[in-house]
């Protein structure tokens, strides 16, 4: 979610908390879908 708040690039991101560009998308999609199932998003699938 840093990525989205500050606006940062993944790249910025993973340099910063010291993990790969892959993990900062993976991490980012998990949190994004877990909040969408929290606000009750019927589109989403688990």
């Amino acid at each position: 979610m840093l990525r989205h708040l500050a606006d940062l690039p993944e790249r910025t991101v993973a340099d910063l908390l010291g993990i790969s560009v892959g993990a900062v998308k993976s991490s980012g999609s998990d949190g994004l879908r877990k909040l969408r199932i929290a606000l009750g998003d019927g589109h989403v699938t688990a």
